[in-house]
């Protein structure tokens, strides 16, 4: 997965009594799949405010600017010439490196805890060992999955054809399903800093482009 955003403007702006520093930003990710010949790509759009407001995120340029002239009463904004472009990575990219410190089992989900990082998984989760597969339930998955604590995670990869993917020291790997729920649930899995604050991302079931 690689996360590019550019940059196109900045400015200043009044919204309701407050003002504000102000950026716009559009974010492209993309993904590909295992054989790496499958590539699949979505563009966002974000207003970045300085604090208290902080970012909104729009699906489209047209509902940006919709909400841009509902909202501010007084907005200048200066084109960045050229646009200043970056990559970035996933949240949980911050756990790399990092031994894993503990497993809980909570109600119906799994709970994986690095020491400043909490990772909820909510959909069906696969160990891999040298092609082999352990899924809840089977013989064997609690004593694979509780295998890992105490492992660093080496690798972070969210991939068409199989979701999200964490690879331990061990070579074990970890599959979370991104394309199907559990009963009830429309998150597949959620990231956060242990303040709750700091990072964090979420992973709904079924969204792009884990929807087929």
């Amino acid at each position: 997965m690689e996360i590019v955003k550019t940059r196109t403007a900045r400015g200043r702006g009044k919204w309701g009594h407050g003002t504000y520093d102000v950026e716009l930003i559009s974010c492209t990710q993309s993904w590909w799949d295992t054989a790496g010949s499958a590539r699949s790509s979505i563009t966002g759009f974000q207003l970045v405010c300085s604090a208290p407001a902080g970012p909104r995120c729009f699906s489209t340029e047209a509902d940006r600017d919709a909400f841009i002239a509902a909202s501010f009463s007084d907005l200048v904004l200066e084109t960045v010439v050229p646009p200043e472009v970056w990559s970035e990575a996933q949240s949980l990219h911050d756990v790399l490196g990092v031994p894993l410190t503990a497993i809980e089992t909570v109600e119906d989900y799994l709970c994986l805890l690095w020491p400043d990082d909490r990772l909820a998984i909510y959909s069906e989760v696969d160990v891999i060992e040298a092609g082999q597969r352990w899924r809840g339930g089977d013989e064997g998955f609690m004593v694979k999955l509780q295998s890992l604590v105490g492992q660093r995670v080496t690798a972070v990869d969210e991939i068409l054809d199989r979701g999200l993917v964490l690879t331990f020291e061990s070579s074990i790997e970890l599959e979370v399903n991104l394309s199907e729920a559990a009963d009830g649930i429309p998150e597949a899995a959620a990231h956060s800093s242990m303040d709750g604050q700091a990072r964090g991302s979420l992973w709904m079931v079924g969204e792009p482009p884990f929807d087929t």
